[in-house]
């Protein structure tokens, strides 16, 4: 008997989720597609540093100790012309 009323419940229970429109409304409206000209992703992927942003940063840095004051960019091209 009491299994016969569980039973009873849990179909009156799945017949309910089955006839309720709001439920299905919210899932079907997360598989609706962006709309033309908004992106899922707005802000995008955040960027990095790259590695050529990192030796411009490094290179424009004065040398620490050099009497003139020069920047690693500036020491580096005149070691090359020696």
């Amino acid at each position: 008997m009491r299994r016969n009323l569980n039973e009873m419940t849990q179909k009156q229970a799945t017949e309910k989720q089955r006839n309720s429109t709001e439920g299905r409304k919210r899932s079907l409206a997360n598989l609706k597609p962006f709309q033309k000209g908004v992106s899922g992703n707005p802000a995008g992927r955040p960027k990095s540093l790259t590695l050529s942003e990192a030796f411009r940063r490094q290179l424009s840095q004065p040398v620490p100790g050099d009497e003139q004051g020069r920047t690693f960019a500036e020491v580096f091209r005149f070691r090359d012309v020696d």
